[in-house]
């Protein structure tokens, strides 16, 4: 059996127990806020943490959109809230130090009343390349202003119409002189220009070198080129029968000669100097009896271009 000096001991004990512990729980409930940066120093352009810690009064809440005052000055970037704690990321965007205001923060107890946990402000050194005496840095002049954005991007849009617009003048000049060239016309007279072609061929003797079908093509040519001019359609373009139905009176005898040429031209006969002469000097007959009048040619009815 215990003492009574023993139970007194324990009695003791026990009460010593019991501050200690209810002391320990009265301080950890008690209401307040605590900040502070998660760095001593940074650099300008750096996202640095501010950590707020709080204990609330008991039973009283944060409303659903509560707001840490005191932050109005600096560039917070995010917020990141847990019970009983609160993160702040802010962006370094001055020199000198980072500074708050006094920080505070507004609850509801559970009898609905405002209560107010307030911290005093907490600051951070901020490092440049200015050194720890900014008074004593000498600043150097600007050399020139660089531009990020080209002055001419503003006037390219005009620069491309005006470029545009030269290459259309320029393409329209360039018709124009091609098309007055293809409009020229040949001061020579279809008949006259129809005779030299068939002198010019009769001198390349193809008939003599067996070469008639080539003569013929080159003849039958000639021929539908001076019908074309002299009755105005595309003769060149036509077949003889295309032809037949575009010509009348003496104009047949050039469809007879045309399609004898057509009998050579597509056949492999052979055919000799004096047919193909015979054949020539009907061409010229033809030119002769259906050539246009010209003011300033020969009386009796000769000109350079006939062939002997």
């Amino acid at each position: 059996m215990s003492s009574p000096h023993s139970r007194l001991l324990l009695c003791l004990i026990w009460s010593v127990l019991f501050f200690v512990l209810a002391g320990a729980v009265g301080h950890s409930s008690e209401a307040g806020m605590d900040a502070s940066f998660g760095k001593i120093a940074a650099k300008t352009g750096q996202v640095v943490d501010l950590t707020i810690s709080y204990q609330l009064p008991e039973g009283a809440t944060l409303s659903a959109g509560f707001e840490v005052k005191g932050l109005e000055d600096l560039d917070v970037v995010e917020r990141r809230a847990i019970p009983g704690r609160i993160t702040y990321r802010i962006l370094v965007d001055r020199v000198g130090d980072l500074r708050t205001k006094n920080l505070s923060l507004t609850c509801e107890s559970s009898d609905k009343e405002k209560i107010v946990l307030v911290s005093d402000p907490v600051s951070m050194d901020i490092l440049t390349n200015i050194g720890k005496d900014p008074d004593k840095v000498q600043l150097k002049p600007l050399r020139d202003i660089v531009y990020s954005r080209s002055v001419w991007l503003r006037y390219l849009m005009w620069i491309g119409i005006f470029a545009v617009g030269i290459l259309m003048v320029c393409g329209f000049i360039w018709w124009f002189k091609k098309r007055k060239q293809n409009n020229v016309v040949d001061t020579e007279p279809c008949h006259v220009l129809a005779k030299r072609q068939i002198q010019e061929l009769v001198a390349l003797g193809l008939v003599e070198r067996q070469e008639a079908k080539a003569f013929y093509f080159r003849l039958s040519a000639v021929m539908k080129q001076y019908a074309g001019a002299l009755r105005g359609f595309p003769a060149a373009d036509f077949t003889t029968e295309e032809i037949a139905r575009h010509l009348e009176g003496d104009d047949r005898d050039l469809v007879d000669l045309l399609r004898r040429f057509d009998l050579i031209k597509f056949a492999d006969a052979r055919v000799e100097p004096l047919q193909a002469k015979a054949d020539i000097k009907n061409a010229i007959v033809y030119i002769d009896k259906t050539r246009p009048q010209v003011l300033d040619e020969d009386p009796t009815g000769t000109d350079k271009g006939a062939v002997s």
